[in-house]
């Protein structure tokens, strides 16, 4: 399952990644997807408590109907708001889509661990239950 999900995320930033590129040069009426945007998604600020106790902010961009939906993580020097334009146009062409400011980076609390920690394993299963948490909200959404 943890694979599949990794997958899923590799698969999603490459998908966010290519309309981000696509949108460089559309035309500002329309977004990457080509549908017409008329007011931005309303944008919501989530609490999630991860399987440790941690909190996370997350924000969700609603498609204003059921539908698919996707997780976008950010890098290790960023945050959940590095990804309100894509999040946006997403959303505006159905996709339901949730951000997530990763444990000790943005607004959400825990500690940052960059991988150098000797207790790696125990950093990796806290990551995991991040994913799962966030996976477990938008299923309930969407």
């Amino acid at each position: 399952m943890q694979q599949i999900r990794i997958c899923f995320l590799l698969a999603a930033l490459t998908f966010a990644l290519a309309a981000t590129a696509q949108n460089a040069g559309s035309a500002p009426a329309s977004n990457a997807f080509g549908a017409q945007t008329s007011q931005p998604p309303a944008a919501r600020v989530v609490d999630l408590k991860s399987s440790d106790g941690t909190l996370l902010k997350a924000t969700y961009f609603a498609a204003g109907k059921p539908g698919p939906g996707m997780l976008l993580f950010h890098q290790s020097n960023r945050d959940r708001r590095s990804w309100d334009d894509v999040a946006k146009q997403l959303a505006a062409a159905g996709i339901n889509t949730f951000t997530i400011d990763n444990r000790g980076h943005g607004e959400s609390s825990g500690k940052y661990d960059n991988w150098t920690d000797p207790n790696k394993k125990q950093a990796e299963q806290a990551w995991i239950g991040d994913l799962d948490a966030a996976f477990d909200w938008l299923r309930n959404q969407v």
